[in-house]
């Protein structure tokens, strides 16, 4: 088809002399290779179609297959996200717990205080206790006799 549209545009170049006798017939009919160009064009259209057809359902399979996976992994995510809220509150539970548990256990400050009190008390007195013997030995009273 270009080739006869370059042959029809040398003509009109090369013989202006045929324009002027009669005009120029342009023959219409249709030959092999006008019919083998249209062929090839149309086969490779519907080759083109056909694959970017076939990619498009291959592509659409594809995001059906994530589309499920990702389903799947959003499942195994709220699962996951249950079982760590359940161990957290259990967590949570046992904690409340221990520190009741601490509560009860450990003595207050002034029970401290009350306790190192009375074991100040009981220090001095065995400190008086101490000086009364050792003065009651120096004095000669409440002497060990010797061993034999």
């Amino acid at each position: 088809m270009i080739r006869s549209i370059l042959l029809f545009a040398a003509m009109l170049a090369a013989s202006p002399a045929l324009a002027q006798e009669g005009g120029i017939k342009v023959d219409l009919t249709i030959n092999m290779a006008a019919i083998l160009t249209v062929a090839v064009v149309l086969g490779g259209g519907l080759v083109a179609w056909g694959t970017v057809r076939n990619q498009v359902q291959a592509n659409a399979s594809a995001i059906d297959d994530l589309e499920t996976d990702v389903a799947a992994r959003e499942a195994e995510i709220k699962l996951v996200a249950e079982r760590v809220e359940s161990v957290r509150a259990k967590s949570a539970k046992e904690l409340d717990a221990f520190r009741i548990e601490v509560a009860r256990s450990i003595p207050t400050n002034e029970a401290l205080a009350a306790l190192e009190d009375r074991l100040l008390d009981a220090v001095n007195r065995l400190g008086d206790k101490f000086d009364r013997f050792v003065e009651a030995q120096a004095s000669g009273a409440h002497r060990i006799p010797p061993a034999e």
